[in-house]
């Protein structure tokens, strides 16, 4: 009769007094048996519980598989944190150099909100772009739609960037050709200098 294979044991130590030996059930706990190899480094009552080999798979697996995604949402949550403070560390560090007037509803706007779409866009894709268009341009005022015309400009050329120090120079020329209320959708746009106000920021 060929040998069996030797059953899976646990960590788990347990004092005399808790395991099936002395426990009142022990005739109903089938699964775990009592064995008597002392634990290294333990008190010398203490014993080894034998555990289902089938059980233990199971849950070191599923131990293993929360581990697992656990890691993988906190460096998700990681990464949706820093990217996006990322994008507006590098605009704003242009943005505050610039000399483009009207922070708001001005050529400074239409050149914060392109390079910051052609950015995205160059290391996210378009996808990127239209989808934060979507979440913050929706407003249907003539601020919005001079911005969301100005992201997908910015997100054109943020994607047929060669590298990335292409994207700033493509953004500036893009602005100084661009003009008030224009139309072409190929031309950054702003509104009129009696409707800017000066910010710097969003």
């Amino acid at each position: 009769e060929s040998a069996r294979a030797p059953p899976v044991i646990s960590a788990l130590a347990v004092p005399p007094e808790t395991s099936p030996a002395h426990s009142p059930d022990r005739h109903t706990r089938p699964k775990k048996i009592l064995v008597g190899q002392r634990v290294k480094g333990e008190a010398p009552e203490s014993f080894l519980w034998i555990s289902h080999p089938g059980g233990i798979r199971t849950r070191l697996f599923a131990k293993e598989m929360k581990r697992r995604l656990l890691k993988r949402a906190a460096a998700l949550a990681l990464i949706l944190c820093i990217y996006p403070a990322g994008v507006i560390a590098f605009t704003w560090s242009y943005v505050l150099r610039s000399d483009f007037e009207g922070g708001r509803n001005g050529k400074l706007d239409a050149y914060r909100h392109s390079l910051a779409s052609a950015t995205v866009s160059y290391t996210l894709g378009e996808w990127a772009v239209d989808f934060t268009t979507w979440i913050f341009e929706s407003g249907g005022k003539e601020s919005n739609v001079m911005d969301t015309h100005n992201n997908r400009i910015g997100a054109r050329l943020g994607s047929k960037a060669i590298t990335f120090s292409d994207i700033e120079p493509a953004i500036r020329q893009a602005v100084q050709n661009g003009h008030v209320s224009a139309t072409d959708s190929d031309q950054i746009t702003w509104l009129p200098p009696s409707k800017w106000r000066d910010s710097k920021l969003w």
